[in-house]
Protein backbone atom coordinates (compact mmCIF):
# COMPACT_ATOMS: atom_id res chain seq x y z
CA UNK A 1 0.00 0.00 0.00
CA UNK A 2 1.20 3.77 -0.51
CA UNK A 3 2.02 5.79 2.06
CA UNK A 4 -0.55 8.14 0.28
CA UNK A 5 -3.02 5.83 0.85
CA UNK A 6 -2.49 5.91 4.70
CA UNK A 7 -3.39 9.42 4.73
CA UNK A 8 -6.23 11.20 6.18
CA UNK A 9 -7.58 14.50 5.50
CA UNK A 10 -9.92 17.02 7.08
CA UNK A 11 -11.32 17.31 10.13
CA UNK A 12 -11.70 13.55 11.80
CA UNK A 13 -13.90 14.14 14.95
CA UNK A 14 -13.38 11.13 17.80
CA UNK A 15 -15.28 10.85 21.33
CA UNK A 16 -13.70 13.77 23.55
CA UNK A 17 -11.46 13.20 26.76
CA UNK A 18 -11.62 15.49 29.04
CA UNK A 19 -10.71 16.74 32.77
CA UNK A 20 -13.12 18.64 34.29
CA UNK A 21 -11.15 20.70 37.39
CA UNK A 22 -11.98 22.65 40.76
CA UNK A 23 -11.93 23.07 44.14
CA UNK A 24 -14.11 21.41 46.61
CA UNK A 25 -17.76 22.56 46.30
CA UNK A 26 -17.17 24.09 42.45
CA UNK A 27 -19.21 22.60 40.78
CA UNK A 28 -17.28 19.49 39.39
CA UNK A 29 -19.44 16.52 39.25
CA UNK A 30 -22.39 18.64 38.54
CA UNK A 31 -21.13 19.79 35.51
CA UNK A 32 -20.73 16.28 34.55
CA UNK A 33 -24.46 15.82 35.77
CA UNK A 34 -24.89 18.11 33.57
CA UNK A 35 -23.99 16.34 29.85
CA UNK A 36 -27.78 14.39 30.68
CA UNK A 37 -29.69 17.70 29.48
CA UNK A 38 -27.81 17.66 25.87
CA UNK A 39 -30.01 15.67 23.21
CA UNK A 40 -29.15 12.04 22.95
CA UNK A 41 -26.35 11.88 25.60
CA UNK A 42 -26.14 9.62 28.46
CA UNK A 43 -23.42 10.13 30.80
CA UNK A 44 -22.85 7.16 34.07
CA UNK A 45 -20.64 8.47 37.07
CA UNK A 46 -18.18 6.20 38.37
CA UNK A 47 -18.49 7.25 41.57
CA UNK A 48 -15.32 7.44 44.03
CA UNK A 49 -16.09 10.28 45.85
CA UNK A 50 -19.33 9.31 47.25
CA UNK A 51 -20.25 12.62 46.02
CA UNK A 52 -23.16 11.57 43.79
CA UNK A 53 -26.31 10.94 46.54
CA UNK A 54 -27.64 14.99 46.33
CA UNK A 55 -27.47 14.50 42.02
CA UNK A 56 -29.84 12.67 39.88
CA UNK A 57 -27.26 10.96 37.62
CA UNK A 58 -26.90 7.22 36.80
CA UNK A 59 -23.44 5.74 38.87
CA UNK A 60 -21.70 3.13 39.79
CA UNK A 61 -20.02 2.67 42.93
CA UNK A 62 -16.10 2.09 42.53
CA UNK A 63 -15.45 3.61 45.96
CA UNK A 64 -13.40 0.50 48.05
CA UNK A 65 -12.71 -1.08 44.56
CA UNK A 66 -9.36 -2.84 44.02
CA UNK A 67 -7.44 -1.19 40.75
CA UNK A 68 -8.07 -3.93 38.43
CA UNK A 69 -11.75 -4.04 39.32
CA UNK A 70 -12.02 -0.58 37.98
CA UNK A 71 -10.36 -1.90 34.75
CA UNK A 72 -13.37 -4.50 34.86
CA UNK A 73 -16.09 -1.57 34.99
CA UNK A 74 -14.45 0.02 31.68
CA UNK A 75 -14.25 -3.47 30.04
CA UNK A 76 -17.71 -4.02 30.87
CA UNK A 77 -18.81 -1.38 29.50
CA UNK A 78 -16.58 -1.98 26.25
CA UNK A 79 -18.32 -4.82 25.78
CA UNK A 80 -22.28 -4.99 27.27
CA UNK A 81 -25.14 -3.30 25.05
CA UNK A 82 -26.06 0.09 27.41
CA UNK A 83 -27.58 3.52 26.71
CA UNK A 84 -24.69 5.67 28.04
CA UNK A 85 -22.63 7.92 25.63
CA UNK A 86 -20.46 9.39 28.40
CA UNK A 87 -18.43 7.67 31.56
CA UNK A 88 -17.05 10.07 34.27
CA UNK A 89 -14.68 8.94 37.39
CA UNK A 90 -15.30 11.15 40.00
CA UNK A 91 -12.34 11.52 40.96
CA UNK A 92 -9.32 10.78 39.50
CA UNK A 93 -7.36 12.34 43.18
CA UNK A 94 -9.37 9.68 44.70
CA UNK A 95 -8.50 6.88 42.21
CA UNK A 96 -4.75 7.40 43.15
CA UNK A 97 -4.42 5.78 46.34
CA UNK A 98 -6.27 2.90 44.76
CA UNK A 99 -3.12 2.81 42.41
CA UNK A 100 -0.64 3.58 45.04
CA UNK A 101 -1.83 0.25 46.83
CA UNK A 102 -1.57 -1.75 43.77
CA UNK A 103 2.23 -0.04 43.20
CA UNK A 104 2.61 -1.56 46.71
CA UNK A 105 1.37 -4.57 46.72
CA UNK A 106 3.33 -5.58 43.53
CA UNK A 107 6.33 -4.43 44.98
CA UNK A 108 6.43 -5.71 48.69
CA UNK A 109 6.55 -1.97 49.72
CA UNK A 110 5.13 -0.39 53.03
CA UNK A 111 4.77 2.96 51.06
CA UNK A 112 4.88 4.64 48.20
CA UNK A 113 8.06 6.76 48.76
CA UNK A 114 10.03 3.56 49.81
CA UNK A 115 8.96 1.76 46.22
CA UNK A 116 12.43 0.45 44.83
CA UNK A 117 15.11 2.30 47.53
CA UNK A 118 12.72 5.86 47.45
CA UNK A 119 13.77 8.50 44.51
CA UNK A 120 10.66 8.35 43.34
CA UNK A 121 10.38 4.82 41.97
CA UNK A 122 6.70 4.56 43.53
CA UNK A 123 5.44 7.39 41.53
CA UNK A 124 6.87 6.50 37.96
CA UNK A 125 5.41 2.12 38.94
CA UNK A 126 1.62 4.48 39.53
CA UNK A 127 2.27 6.51 36.19
CA UNK A 128 2.41 2.95 34.53
CA UNK A 129 -1.09 1.95 36.32
CA UNK A 130 -2.59 5.06 34.82
CA UNK A 131 -1.00 5.14 31.19
CA UNK A 132 -2.84 1.29 31.51
CA UNK A 133 -6.16 2.85 32.78
CA UNK A 134 -6.16 5.19 30.20
CA UNK A 135 -5.79 2.68 27.62
CA UNK A 136 -8.64 1.21 28.36
CA UNK A 137 -10.45 4.51 28.25
CA UNK A 138 -9.23 5.02 25.06
CA UNK A 139 -10.14 1.46 23.95
CA UNK A 140 -13.71 1.97 25.48
CA UNK A 141 -13.93 5.07 23.43
CA UNK A 142 -12.47 3.69 20.02
CA UNK A 143 -15.51 0.77 20.46
CA UNK A 144 -18.11 1.86 21.79
CA UNK A 145 -17.58 6.04 20.78
CA UNK A 146 -18.19 7.06 24.38
CA UNK A 147 -16.38 10.30 25.64
CA UNK A 148 -14.53 9.33 28.89
CA UNK A 149 -13.93 12.26 31.28
CA UNK A 150 -11.83 12.57 34.93
CA UNK A 151 -12.88 15.06 37.85
CA UNK A 152 -9.92 16.29 39.59
CA UNK A 153 -9.42 18.41 42.67
CA UNK A 154 -7.50 21.54 42.29
CA UNK A 155 -4.49 22.64 44.06
CA UNK A 156 -2.08 25.59 43.74
CA UNK A 157 1.68 24.88 42.99
CA UNK A 158 4.54 27.00 42.12
CA UNK A 159 5.87 27.13 38.75
CA UNK A 160 9.38 27.81 37.38
CA UNK A 161 9.66 28.92 34.79
CA UNK A 162 13.03 30.01 32.84
CA UNK A 163 11.71 32.26 31.11
CA UNK A 164 9.78 34.31 33.92
CA UNK A 165 10.08 34.60 37.51
CA UNK A 166 8.41 31.82 39.78
CA UNK A 167 4.22 32.35 39.94
CA UNK A 168 1.47 30.29 41.41
CA UNK A 169 -1.08 28.28 38.90
CA UNK A 170 -3.87 26.14 39.49
CA UNK A 171 -3.16 22.49 38.98
CA UNK A 172 -4.62 18.80 39.35
CA UNK A 173 -3.98 17.39 42.64
CA UNK A 174 -2.18 14.53 41.43
CA UNK A 175 1.59 13.28 41.52
CA UNK A 176 3.20 15.42 39.00
CA UNK A 177 3.62 12.95 36.70
CA UNK A 178 -0.21 11.60 36.71
CA UNK A 179 -0.47 15.23 36.31
CA UNK A 180 1.71 15.68 33.33
CA UNK A 181 0.16 12.23 31.70
CA UNK A 182 -3.16 13.78 32.17
CA UNK A 183 -2.59 17.90 30.62
CA UNK A 184 -1.39 15.63 27.41
CA UNK A 185 -4.26 12.90 27.26
CA UNK A 186 -7.10 15.20 27.20
CA UNK A 187 -8.63 17.11 24.57
CA UNK A 188 -9.70 19.59 27.55
CA UNK A 189 -8.69 20.64 31.09
CA UNK A 190 -11.79 22.81 32.33
CA UNK A 191 -12.05 24.39 35.28
CA UNK A 192 -14.81 25.19 37.66
CA UNK A 193 -14.45 28.77 39.32
CA UNK A 194 -16.82 32.16 40.37
CA UNK A 195 -16.39 34.52 37.67
CA UNK A 196 -14.48 37.17 39.50
CA UNK A 197 -14.42 41.12 39.33
CA UNK A 198 -11.11 42.68 41.72
CA UNK A 199 -11.95 46.04 42.07
CA UNK A 200 -9.30 48.62 43.55
CA UNK A 201 -10.21 51.42 45.46
CA UNK A 202 -8.29 54.18 47.48
CA UNK A 203 -7.26 53.71 50.92
CA UNK A 204 -5.50 56.99 51.46
CA UNK A 205 -2.21 57.69 52.23
CA UNK A 206 -1.18 56.48 48.99
CA UNK A 207 -2.47 53.03 49.28
CA UNK A 208 -4.80 51.32 47.40
CA UNK A 209 -7.42 48.51 48.74
CA UNK A 210 -8.28 45.95 46.52
CA UNK A 211 -11.62 43.56 46.81
CA UNK A 212 -13.14 40.60 44.53
CA UNK A 213 -16.36 40.14 44.01
CA UNK A 214 -17.98 36.98 42.80
CA UNK A 215 -20.74 36.27 39.79
CA UNK A 216 -21.68 33.20 38.58
CA UNK A 217 -19.75 29.68 38.30
CA UNK A 218 -17.86 29.54 35.22
CA UNK A 219 -16.22 27.19 32.97
CA UNK A 220 -12.76 28.10 32.03
CA UNK A 221 -10.00 26.06 29.27
CA UNK A 222 -8.24 28.55 27.30
CA UNK A 223 -4.83 29.51 28.54
CA UNK A 224 -5.70 31.75 31.32
CA UNK A 225 -2.51 33.01 33.70
CA UNK A 226 -2.60 30.99 36.76
CA UNK A 227 -4.42 28.20 35.74
CA UNK A 228 -3.12 25.08 33.94
CA UNK A 229 -6.27 24.44 31.78
CA UNK A 230 -6.57 24.07 27.82
CA UNK A 231 -8.84 22.78 25.27
CA UNK A 232 -8.24 21.59 21.29
CA UNK A 233 -11.52 23.60 20.45
CA UNK A 234 -10.38 26.78 19.61
CA UNK A 235 -12.24 28.20 22.61
CA UNK A 236 -11.31 31.60 23.56
CA UNK A 237 -13.68 32.65 26.55
CA UNK A 238 -15.32 31.24 29.48
CA UNK A 239 -18.81 30.39 29.44
CA UNK A 240 -21.51 29.73 31.66
CA UNK A 241 -21.27 26.15 33.93
CA UNK A 242 -22.92 23.86 31.91
CA UNK A 243 -21.59 21.03 30.00
CA UNK A 244 -24.21 22.23 26.81
CA UNK A 245 -22.29 25.79 26.92
CA UNK A 246 -18.86 23.90 26.42
CA UNK A 247 -20.69 21.60 24.28
CA UNK A 248 -21.82 23.72 21.50
CA UNK A 249 -18.62 25.73 21.20
CA UNK A 250 -16.62 22.01 20.48
CA UNK A 251 -19.71 21.82 17.90
CA UNK A 252 -19.27 25.22 16.44
CA UNK A 253 -15.35 24.33 16.34
CA UNK A 254 -16.01 21.28 14.18
CA UNK A 255 -17.70 22.70 11.82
Amino acid sequence: MALTDSIVTGKNPEPVKGVILGRQGMGKTTLAASINEIKGRKVLIADADRGTSEIDVDRIPIHGMAYDEILDVIVKLSKEDHKYTDLCFDSADTIQPIIFDKVLTEQGAPNIEAVGGGFGKGYVHAKTLWEKLLKYCDRLREVKKMHVHFTVHATVRTVQDPLVEPYDEITMDLDKRANALFQHWADSVILCALDTTVVKKDAGFGKTRARAHFGERVGICHPTPGAAVKNRFQIKEQFPLKFSEFWSRVEASRK
